[in-house]
């Protein structure tokens, strides 16, 4: 009989880590409301459930005499995959880091008792607290639910802000918090990296340093995120020193670590937030893989205790900075709002030799949204190039050669 698998919350983003557990010959157990993963395979079966309902996870963990608990790139998925397994003793990447992961306030707390380098903050209990931070710490700031996934429930706020508008702000980032806890921080400009690492046999490995363009108010959608694998060497020193410091300063040991800074123009690099879990939209387990050229897929099975890395000393010592190929990870439009999306040819996309993954968020057959955030999206690409120009002759011609939209 095969070792099985418990994999919280499974879907198309976390699917080649999925395949990868299929292929060491393990069978998985699926568990989550919605079930976007296209396996047709024998070693996988999809159990719909609440990510909430603990007791249903641990029945499933216990029937299925499973060996580990696994987790897509969510925060809320890795806090019920590390409870669990801390409680029924399975390989555990750590359920305080966990924690952690999920708790915006608590990041910035420890961060503040190691000197990282961070916006202003404050914990935000009432409305007075919001005005009180806008008029006497940072005239403008951030408004964030502690525990939100990706941009949701964010808004930037300034001193002038109306009592109306704040209270509209107040309101949808507690509409976007399960546990209904808020912070502010202050705004701080400069661009947003993204720098993605691995925590493997105790020591950081850097796969990754993304740089995101970002549009809106407050700079909340990302349009475009570029990994480019000629980096200036003093940017990748200190990407790596500052993702060492804020490891140690939040207790992470194990897995992947996603983290996000502002490199601001006099070139310091200003927390936003750091899980000890992968990027979601394909970052993870198909980009940082791809970029790297480390089979990090593997890395995580092995920190599970469910593969075994070859010469895993060897790649811990010789590793710091593993960037070898070039990618970009693009959200473009494939109309004008309004219009009807009449046709998304994702196999002959995916199938682009530019192309290493592709996802349609919209419906075909139905008005296409403003790109307004994240979850208003047309679309994902991810291109194997991060030159702008070629990566836009690119998207432009796979849209019109493979969508259609009036």
């Amino acid at each position: 009989m095969k070792s099985s698998i418990l994999f919280v919350n499974p879907s198309w983003e976390s699917e080649a880590l999925i395949r990868a557990f299929i292929q060491a010959s393990y069978f998985v157990i699926g568990f989550g409301q919605n079930s976007s993963v296209s396996l047709s395979s024998n070693n996988y079966r999809h159990i719909y459930g609440n990510l909430e309902d603990y007791i249903h996870l641990l029945g499933l963990a216990k029937l299925y005499d499973v060996q580990a608990i696994a987790s897509d790139n969510c925060d809320y998925s890795l806090l019920a995959s590390e409870y669990l397994s801390e409680l029924l003793n399975l390989p555990c990447l750590g359920r305080k880091a966990a924690q952690i992961s999920n708790n915006k306030s608590q990041q910035r707390y420890l961060a503040e008792c190691a000197s990282i380098t961070q916006p202003k903050w404050k914990s935000v209990l009432s409305y007075s607290d919001i005005v009180d931070f806008l008029h006497n710490i940072a005239f403008k700031a951030m408004l964030k639910p502690v525990d939100s996934r990706g941009s949701m429930g964010i808004t930037l706020l300034s001193e002038h802000d109306s009592p109306s508008h704040i209270h509209k702000a107040l309101a949808k980032a507690l509409s976007n918090s399960p546990s209904k806890q808020l912070l502010i921080e202050e705004y701080v400009d400069g661009k947003l990296l993204t720098i993605d690492g691995f925590l493997l046999n105790g020591e950081l490995i850097l796969l990754a340093i993304a740089e995101r363009v970002r549009i809106g108010e407050g700079k909340l959608v990302t349009t475009q995120i570029f990994y480019r694998s000629s980096l200036p060497k003093n940017l990748i020193d200190q990407s790596y020193k500052f993702l060492h410091s804020v490891v140690s300063s939040l207790g992470y040991s194990k897995g992947h670590i996603h983290c996000e800074a502002l490199l601001t123009d006099s070139n310091k690099l200003f927390l936003v937030e750091c899980s000890n879990r992968g990027g979601g939209v394909f970052t993870s387990s198909t980009i940082n893989p791809y970029v790297s050229s480390l089979d990090v897929n593997s890395m995580y099975m092995n920190e599970k205790q469910c593969s075994k890395v070859d010469n895993i000393s060897s790649v811990v010592d010789s590793v710091k900075w593993t960037n070898t190929n070039n990618a970009s990870l693009i959200f473009p439009a494939l109309g004008i709002p309004g219009q009807v999306l009449f046709r998304f040819d994702t196999e002959k996309i995916r199938n682009h030799p530019d192309v290493l993954a592709v996802r349609l968020f919209q419906k075909v057959g139905r008005p296409l949204s403003v790109q307004a955030d994240g979850p208003s999206r047309h679309c994902a690409m991810v291109i194997k190039n991060s030159n702008q120009d070629e990566i836009d002759s690119i998207a432009q011609y796979l849209i019109e050669k493979f969508t259609f939209a009036q």
